[in-house]
């Protein structure tokens, strides 16, 4: 999950793409027989790179090493949204049972 450029978000991977964008437009002036290919490439990148810019903000929380705390939060909801609901409707113990679990 560490590599070098990279956000390691929990099924996302998303790499610095104003880099991948750079490096592009070099290879496309070092060999213009391939550049229909880079253009392809290039236009893609450009179009995760405006993505990025808009939805980027979402991502900036995130830190590699604590990739683990996504699957806290899954098992939390659901045992939320699956687990209380055995436990007797309405009572008390349900009640107490939510406020531990959002704890």
């Amino acid at each position: 999950l560490l590599k070098e450029g990279v956000i390691a978000i929990p099924m996302i991977g998303w790499t610095d793409v104003q880099e991948e964008v750079e490096e592009l437009e070099k290879l496309k002036i070092s060999d213009p027989s391939h550049a229909p290919d880079f253009d392809r490439q290039l236009e893609a990148k450009k179009e995760e790179a405006t993505a990025m810019n808009r939805v980027g903000f979402l991502f900036d929380g995130y830190r590699v090493q604590y990739w683990w705390f996504e699957l806290v939060e899954m098992l939390r909801k659901f045992l939320m949204s699956a687990v209380i609901v055995f436990i007797y409707n309405g009572s008390p113990q349900q009640t107490a049972a939510g406020m531990l679990i959002t704890i």
